[in-house]
This record gives structure tokens, sequence and C-alpha cells, in this order.
């Protein structure tokens, strides 16, 4: 469990490194995937796989194959888990910048600014777990 929660962190951490303060653009990274697991472009169409650690642009659609799964981390402390069978696409996350201040994501008890989050499911189940969210926040 501890290795998962400093794994996040680094991520959480590494993913704030990449995404600028300036931007009005929250960030999802892929922290895990088991078995097939599947990125789609703008236009539909299959892209390289994503690695774990790595940004998932926000045009790509997101899918898992039977007894697959995935889980994202949001910039605003979201964990999202695709479970089986699901297809979804994050339509929009617009966050307010800010600074991690060396904070690790288990030890947020609110996400760190305000966010708006709309999530397309086409198909299956998400499971998500978030922080607490700022009045401005949806």
């Amino acid at each position: 469990m501890k290795i998962k929660i400093l794994f996040h962190t680094l991520v959480f951490l590494l993913a704030f490194q990449v995404w600028s303060q300036t931007k009005k653009e929250g960030a999802l990274i892929l922290l895990s995937k088991q078995g097939e697991v599947s990125f789609l472009d703008a236009a539909g169409a299959t892209t390289e796989a994503v690695k774990v650690g790595d940004l998932i642009p926000r045009s790509y659609t997101v899918t898992t194959g039977v007894g697959s799964e995935m889980t994202i981390l949001l910039t605003n402390g979201t964990l999202i888990t695709l479970v089986e069978k699901t297809r979804m696409k994050l339509k929009t996350f617009e966050q307010e910048p800010f600074d991690p201040r060396g904070r690790k994501v288990k030890d947020l008890e609110e996400e760190p600014s305000s966010s708006k989050v709309g999530i397309e499911l086409d198909a299956g189940s998400l499971i998500i777990k978030t922080k607490k969210l700022n009045k401005s926040s949806s």
C-alpha cells in the first residue's frame, strides 16, 4: 500500500511539473492498466498505447476490454477507475492553477484548486474517488 501511495504522489508531482501553472486545463495521468486498454484519438482511430505515468491527451477516448481496468489520476486529486467493458471520454476539465507546495495526494483533504469536470460515459462503469470539492467546483 505504501508503494502505491508513493507512486501516486510521485506521479502527481511529476504531472504538475509538466502541467503549466498558467493553463486553466487540468491534466489526466495514467496510474495503472490491466488487460486490454485502448486509446482512441479525436477522429476515433486507435492510437499508440499511453504508458503508466504518462499524461493522457484530453481528446482521447479510453476503453477497457473484458476483465480489464485502468485507473486515472486527475490533477485535482480525483481517482477514476474504469472497470471492464467501459468507454469514457473527458469532455471538460478546467482547473485553476495551483502550487503543490510539496503536498502528497494522500494528504489532500480537498482539491488543491477549483475545477470543473465533465465526463462522457458511453458504456460501462466508473469508480470515482474524489477529494472534497471547493464551493466553486463542479
